[in-house]
């Protein structure tokens, strides 16, 4: 008999087809996935903040704008390269506010290994181009990466939502 395991199944659903409670459900279990990774370090969630994701501060892009640049079409390319120092984040959405999105595909990966792959050129499609999937989640210490592909060079805007959980005694610089 053969046995045959399946990598975690990358699926984005369009809020197009939630209701309110729906779309909330995705937030908390990003929020709960947060408190089970502090949990694991051996740390109280109480002494943490948990708040919105913000771009340059939390995913080192340049500026705290949700802003990348493809220098080619078709190839992958690193959108977030970030070694996680006292924090924690989980990623349940994406959307993009380009009037005519470059990125096709999001690949998210801790170090080399492939976490989630999602497709999300389908999705541009609705008129509501969001898309809230299971959230994924990295710990501290973890190597952080996001890659895309785009379907054309230059700038696009892809939105990541998401939570950072931080100690609370700690002041965001950004």
């Amino acid at each position: 008999m053969v046995s045959v395991s399946f990598a975690k199944l990358s699926v984005g659903r369009p809020i197009k087809y939630m209701d309110l409670g729906t779309m909330e459900k995705y937030r908390e279990k990003a929020i709960k996935l947060l408190e089970q990774m502090i949990r694991s370090k051996g740390e109280d969630p109480k002494d943490y903040v948990i708040r919105d994701i913000l771009p340059k501060t939390d995913l080192g892009f340049a500026n705290e704008e949700w802003k990348v640049s493809y220098s080619s079409a078709y190839s992958e390319e690193t959108l977030v390269n970030v070694k996680l120092e006292e924090k924690f984040i989980s990623i349940y959405g994406y959307a993009n506010l380009s009037p005519q999105p470059k990125t096709t595909v999001l690949k998210f990966k801790k170090g080399v290994k492939e976490l989630y792959v999602l497709n999300v050129q389908q999705h541009y499609i609705f008129e509501i181009p969001i898309i809230y999937f299971d959230p994924i989640g990295y710990a501290e210490n973890d190597q952080m990466i996001i890659s895309g592909i785009a379907n054309a060079t230059g700038t696009d805007n892809p939105v990541f939502f998401g939570y950072v959980a931080e100690p609370a005694n700690k002041t965001i610089s950004t």
